[in-house]
C-alpha cells in the first residue's frame, strides 16, 4: 500500500508507546521486529603511522585549498574532510604518545600504573562534562516542542583541565589495553604485564571525517581497514495511511517526545510524509471539484497540477504517475476516503 508509513525504534517500550498514541488519535498501527545495521569504516596501524598520516592529510588538504583544484561536482562526491576533528584527534595522539613513553620508561613489568578508581575517576569527568554540554541542547529543543524540561541538577563543576586529562588518560588505557600490556590483579589495580617499544604500539580509529582515503593510500602508511558492522534488532512501527491523509507534523512531533525513534528512520518518513500528503490533496482536490471523475480524466488532470492548498507555502506542481495513482486511489477506498467505480471516482466524506 503507498500510504502505509513505518519508523524504527530502538526499543519495544517506544515503539508499543507510539503506537498507543497513534491508536487514540483514530490511526491503526502495529510493530515488527526487524534487524538494524550500523556500518563504520574502523582503522588499525601504529601510533606513529598514525600521527605522521594525520599530520599528511592536514598538509594536503591546506595544499588543495589554495589550489582549489576540485570543482563542484567533485566536491560533493567526496567524502567530508573534517579538519577540527582530525587536528583534535592528532594533538590527543601526540600527547598519549608522549604519556606512554613515559610510562613504558619508567615501569618496569609487573608494576602498577593505575588503579580502578582512577579509570572511575576519569570516565566519571568525561561523562559530567559531556552530560553538561549536551543538556541545554536537549532543554532547547523540547522547548520548541512546548516541553519544559527542569534544569539538570550539577553535580560538579568538571574544569577544562580536568576533561583534556580524562580525555588522554582514557585514550592511554586504551591503547594499553588494546595491546595486551594491562593486567587487572584482584584489588582493582591494572599493572603491565610486558613492555613494548612506544612505536610499536597500535591504535585503532574511526575514519569518519578523514576524507575517504583509499587503501592505496592507508597502505602506504601500513594502516589497515576494516569495515565494522553492528547488527541488532529494532522495532518497526508499520502505520496505514490515516497518518498521511489526517495528520499533521506537529501531531508527529507530539507522538515521538521522549521516545527513541531512529534518526535515519524518521528523516526518511518525513520527507516520504510531505510527499505523499502533496499527491492526496492533489487528488482530493480535483475529485472535489469535479464532483465525480473517471480514472482517466483524473490521470489527465494530475499532470503536472497546481496544488491550490493553502498549507502549501510555495507554488508546487505535482504528477502521479498511473501506477502510483492506482495504488493511492485503492488504499484510499480502502481507508473509506473514496468511493465510486472506476468510471466515476468521489469522495466519501
Amino acid at each position: 500500500m503507498v500510504l502505509e508509513e513505518t519508523l524504527r525504534f530502538d526499543s519495544a517500550e517506544g515503539a508499543d508507546a507510539f503506537i498507543k498514541y497513534l491508536r487514540k488519535k483514530g490511526c491503526k498501527a502495529h510493530k515488527k521486529t526487524v534487524a538494524g545495521f550500523f556500518e563504520t569504516i574502523e582503522l588499525e596501524g601504529t601510533i606513529d603511522n598514525f600521527i605522521a598520516f594525520l599530520e599528511d592529510l592536514l598538509e594536503r588538504e591546506d595544499d588543495e585549498e589554495e589550489e582549489d583544484w576540485l570543482d563542484d561536482e567533485e566536491e560533493e562526491e567526496e567524502e567530508e574532510f573534517d579538519r577540527d576533528a582530525v587536528e583534535g584527534r592528532l594533538e590527543k595522539l601526540k600527547k598519549a604518545r608522549a604519556r606512554l613513553e613515559n610510562i613504558l620508561g619508567s615501569h618496569g613489568e609487573g608494576d602498577v600504573l593505575f588503579t580502578e578508581a582512577d579509570l572511575d575517576r576519569h570516565g566519571d569527568d568525561l561523562f559530567e562534562h559531556m552530560a553538561q554540554a549536551v543538556f541545554p541542547v536537549m532543554q532547547q529543543n523540547l522547548k520548541e516542542l512546548g516541553i519544559d524540561l527542569p534544569p539538570r541538577e550539577q553535580r560538579r563543576e568538571v574544569a577544562d583541565e580536568e576533561v583534556e586529562e580524562a580525555g588522554i588518560f582514557l585514550a592511554v588505557f586504551d591503547i594499553l589495553d588494546d595491546n595486551k600490556l594491562l593486567e587487572k590483579d584482584k584489588e582493582g589495580n591494572y599493572r603491565l604485564v610486558r613492555k613494548i617499544p612506544v612505536e610499536q604500539c597500535r591504535v585503532k580509529m574511526s575514519g569518519f571525517g578523514l576524507g575517504g582515503p583509499d587503501q592505496e593510500e592507508l597502505d602506504s602508511w601500513e594502516i589497515s581497514s576494516c569495515t565494522n558492522i553492528v547488527m541488532d534488532s529494532q522495532h518497526e512501527v508499520v502505520m496505514e495511511g490515516t497518518v498521511v491523509v489526517e495528520f499533521s507534523v506537529d501531531d508527529i512531533e507530539e507522538g515521538l517526545i521522549g521516545l527513541d525513534v531512529d534518526a535515519e528512520s524518521l528523516d526518511a518518513f518525513y520527507s516520504a510524509f510531505e510527499m505523499k500528503r502533496l499527491a492526496v490533496m492533489a487528488l482530493f482536490e480535483v475529485v472535489g471539484g469535479a464532483g465525480r471523475i473517471s480514472f482517466e480524466d483524473l490521470r489527465e488532470r494530475l499532470k503536472g497540477y497546481m496544488v491550490q492548498s493553502d498549507v502549501v507555502e510555495e507554488p508546487v506542481k505535482v504528477t502521479l504517475e498511473e501506477d502510483f495513482l492506482s495504488s493511492l486511489v485503492t488504499d484510499l477506498r480502502k481507508l473509506g476516503y473514496l468511493a465510486g467505480s472506476t468510471e466515476n471516482i468521489r469522495l466519501a466524506r
